[in-house]
């Protein structure tokens, strides 16, 4: 009997071994599929770049698009807007907050191979500030009296008028190459061939360019780790849906942006992958708070309480916007989660009207209040989508005894006639491509109430202009968030504009296309923000060899 046991025993132990090997070979044998470098990613963007330049890019933006993979700055933000270095490696700020040192990497390099040094950045500073430049008059402005200095070949000062803390969020725009442009006027920059043949810093670098396509590759002198792909095609498309239709015919691999109308089929195909982050900006309808209608703060209130944002989101934009309840991005350091937030209440519309004078007519269908009636004109351009929210703001809002008028015009025409000059009582209008920091002061303060200001809706507040004020002056974030969250409450109250949503920006890739991954975006740009990750080739290894060498190491073959 106990013979018979061992015996029992013994197979038993035999079979176990059986098993362990078998898991074993398995397991060893068994393969996974881990990103390569090589390939082409090809992407359909509308438009063609005009200036491949960063101090002239900031009206295209195709050019944003292509400098943001071209050129450095010496400092760049994250998702949140928070700023760390890039050809800087650091930098401090004197107490009195006035000087600025930046201190450059010493193995950054152009894409020719020449190093990077102070002079570069003098050189760039110096052409933004000529009186000759030709690039944006607010870029000029802002750098016009700011000192730059070269305290060695690694080390810049930057000595600024009166203490401005967003100052390190203006160091991300490009530097230009002084070894390339040294002979350059700011007056010939825009005409120069290096505008279309550029030599930047950044990860991809200039390989050909003409009339239908740009090919960037891989720059072998890039200091951060090497990207998988070999190269970046973009080929240019004069609309969204040419470019989409690109897509089909197998000429691009992706979509710089997808419009609303094209997301369902988007959606239906199963060889895209649609990406979506929320994007800085926002709609709103700007009220002229100096004519004697919007003066009066309830009736600001009022007509807010009267939109039914959400609807507007669900409906009209089919679910593809956020609603907005300030003006600094809700992914923004500076957002305050405590806004109050003006929920849907026609009832309390009404109520607040009437408290304040506005009374109903029998036979009319707006409000009066002596001689004056609730009505008015809301202009917005041509955009059809604009139209469409337009008019159902008009009639949402007629429910409450208020008429606005409709009326669209080109979108020229609206920034022309009647934005910059101030002339209109309300405007539809869409900010977009908001500052990297988010210092409200050039859309709110008093002093930008008039062109070339921001203050579209000539607001004038003794206390938000002091907290904007403040906000400038003092470099500690945590007493800046502190006054941005009391601005976002006076803003709440003031209601100087009627925050309608944020918008969704859509970016459609093949599914060969791997890794990609979208975070809150302040431009278009920071579509590009993980393309090192990026991968479309992939190799085969063992299950055994990711199990000793971690997934996060680098790859042998990965340059």
């Amino acid at each position: 009997m106990v013979s018979k046991i061992r015996w029992q025993a013994l197979l038993l132990f035999i079979v176990f071994l059986l098993v362990l090997a078998v898991w074993y070979i398995a397991s060893t044998r068994s393969v996974a599929f881990v990103p390569q470098a090589g390939g082409t990613y090809t992407e359909g963007i509308v438009g063609a770049p005009l200036y491949l330049n960063p101090i002239l890019s900031l009206y295209n933006e195709v050019d944003r698009d292509l400098c943001y993979l071209l050129f450095d700055g010496l400092t760049q933000s994250d998702a949140h807007g928070n700023i760390e270095g890039n050809l800087a490696r650091w930098w401090d700020v004197s107490e009195d907050g006035l000087i600025y040192t930046f201190y450059l990497r010493d193995d950054a390099r152009w894409h020719d191979g020449a190093p990077l040094t102070a002079k570069d950045v003098l050189f760039t500073i110096h052409a933004i500030q000529d009186p000759d430049y030709r690039g944006p008059a607010e870029l000029a402005a802002f750098w016009r009296d700011v000192a730059v200095d070269q305290l060695n070949t690694y080390t810049v000062r930057f000595t600024l008028p009166q203490p401005f803390a967003p100052f390190a969020s203006y160091a991300t725009i490009g530097i230009l190459p002084e070894h390339i442009l040294s002979g350059v006027s700011a007056a010939d920059l825009p005409s120069h061939p290096f505008n279309l043949a550029p030599v930047g810093t950044g990860s991809f670098r200039y390989r050909e360019m003409n009339e239908e396509r740009l090919v960037l590759e891989r720059n072998p002198y890039d200091y951060r780790p090497q990207p998988y792909l070999d190269r970046l095609q973009f080929v240019f498309y004069p609309d969204e849906y040419t470019a989409l239709a690109a897509y089909r015919e197998g000429k691009v691999d992706g979509v710089s942006r997808v419009l609303l109308d094209d997301l369902p089929k988007v959606l239906q195909d199963a060889s895209l992958t649609l990406h979506s982050a929320p994007l800085a900006g926002y709609t709103a309808v700007f009220f002229d708070t100096e004519s004697p209608l919007f003066a009066d703060r309830a009736v600001r209130q009022a007509l807010l309480y009267a939109t039914d944002r959400q609807q507007l989101v669900d409906q009209l934009l089919r679910g593809q916007g956020v609603v907005a309840d300030s003006p600094i991005p809700t992914h923004s350091w500076a957002y305050d989660a405590d806004v109050p937030h003006y929920t849907y209440d026609p009832a309390q519309a009404a109520r607040l009207l009437t408290e304040h004078g506005w009374q109903e007519q029998e036979d009319a269908t707006a409000r009066t209040k002596g001689s004056q009636k609730l009505v008015f004109n809301l202009l917005t351009d041509d955009n059809p989508t604009h139209v469409e929210v337009a008019q159902e703001l008009a009639r949402q809002w007629a429910a409450v005894g208020i008429v606005a008028e409709v009326k669209a015009v080109p979108v020229a025409t609206l920034i022309r006639d009647h934005l910059r000059p101030r002339q209109f009582e309300a405007v539809l209008y869409e900010m977009r491509s908001l500052p990297i920091d988010p210092d409200p002061y050039p859309f709110w303060h008093s002093t930008q109430a008039a062109d070339p200001g921001q203050n579209l809706s000539r607001l004038h507040s003794e206390e938000i202009d002091l907290l904007l004020e403040d906000g400038r002056l003092n470099g500690d974030v945590q007493a800046r968030k502190r006054l941005y969250d009391e601005f976002q409450m006076r803003f709440a109250e003031e209601v100087p504009a009627l925050l309608l949503y944020s918008p969704i920006y859509h970016y459609a890739l093949s599914n060969r296309v791997r890794n990609v991954q979208l975070a809150p975006m302040i431009n278009a740009g920071d579509r590009f923000r993980t393309i090192r990750d990026w991968y479309v080739m992939t190799r085969q290894v063992l299950a055994s060899e990711l199990a000793v060498t971690p997934t996060s190491a680098p790859l042998s073959d990965h340059p």
